[in-house]
């Protein structure tokens, strides 16, 4: 199930390099501000408000926005390499890089220059990483080996504040800086982020909210990690996308499935069921774990429509299947609409 940890570090370069305009705001606070569903939190620089509904601050006078992703900590070693890597764009400078220890842990900062048709804009980049306990920095050891990222590693966070050179005067160096110091860990809000997926999980069937993001999807385990072969694992997908003929949806949904990350997979059976009088196609594959060479079971449930499809992907060690596959079908069954 480690699919999900490339998608999440291309989302994270994708933020890093480009970051959209909003418009709306609601009131600052002294206090670091939490945006609904994310456990990373910060106290915006002077002037910076929440956009509604979104995890980004912004200056409604100036052209200054802070962007927040709230990452599993698997996923920080992908936002690490693409912070380091070099710009493959001549119009991309990097100023600075460097350790940035910061309220619930540390991390490294990038400071970038952007050519722009207009001038130049500047952007600062912190992937950071929490402590266990979430409010203590890290060691002076990591000052030069940076956070954790082994089982002993924390939440993990892509900050991103930029700004155009027309308006940087009104956000000097020590002002980035604190804000960016001030980036706190709360626990999962797990229900601010259920609340802001597409569909409602009406049976969570003994299973823990591992991560939810709108784009995504939810991600359930039963076990004490986040994420591991030798553990039920489920992960619920919403895509916005429908193939153009239908008649390539079940050699689509065996493709996603192939290419889902599930490592040594092979299809045992494809077919279309009908779920809640819908046409949906089953798709089952047997793998193993190289690592822990435990063999494995996976299914994948796909429901098209014609804005997009529900997936459904769930996968466990195959001895336990016949304990584990019921309760996969019962989160299934639950998904209501909202």
């Amino acid at each position: 199930m480690q699919r999900i940890v490339p998608m999440l570090a291309r989302f994270a370069a994708i933020l890093v390099l480009a970051t959209g305009l909003l418009a709306g705001a609601a009131p600052a606070s002294a206090e670091p501000v939490y945006p609904q569903g994310s456990r990373v939190g910060i106290e915006p620089p002077p002037g910076m408000t929440l956009a509604p509904q979104t995890s980004q601050f912004v200056d409604p006078n100036r052209s200054a926005r802070l962007a927040i992703l709230d990452l599993p900590a698997i996923a920080y070693a992908g936002v690490e390499r693409s912070l380091f890597a070099p710009p493959d764009n001549p119009d991309i400078t990097v100023l600075s890089r460097e350790p940035f220890f910061f309220r619930s842990g540390s991390g490294f900062l990038v400071r970038i220059r952007i050519k722009t048709a207009d001038g130049s804009r500047e952007r600062w980049a912190l992937a950071g990483q929490g402590t266990q306990a979430g409010t203590q920095a890290g060691t002076q050891a990591e000052t030069q080996t940076g956070p954790q990222t082994g089982s002993q590693a924390g939440p993990t966070a892509l900050v991103t504040f930029e700004v155009d050179e027309a308006d940087r005067a009104a956000y000097p160096d020590a002002v980035i800086r604190q804000a960016l110091a001030s980036v706190s860990f709360r626990p999962p809000p797990v229900e601010e982020q259920l609340a802001l997926f597409p569909m409602r999980l009406t049976e969570l069937a003994g299973f823990r909210v591992v991560q939810v993001h709108p784009a995504l999807g939810v991600l359930l385990t039963d076990g004490p990690l986040d994420q591991s072969p030798q553990q039920p694992t489920m992960l619920i997908t919403i895509n916005p996308q429908a193939p153009t003929n239908p008649e390539d949806r079940g050699k689509i949904a065996q493709d996603l499935l192939r290419n889902f990350g599930i490592p040594e997979l092979r299809i045992v059976s494809a077919e279309t069921i009908r779920l809640q009088n819908q046409p949906t196609f089953e798709v089952r594959a047997e793998a193993r774990d190289p690592e822990s060479d435990t063999a494995l079971s996976a299914i994948q449930w796909m429901r098209f429509t014609q804005s997009g499809y529900l997936r459904i992907v769930a996968a466990g060690p195959k001895a336990d299947w016949a304990d584990i596959y019921p309760r996969f079908r019962a989160v299934r069954d639950g998904l209501q609409p909202r």
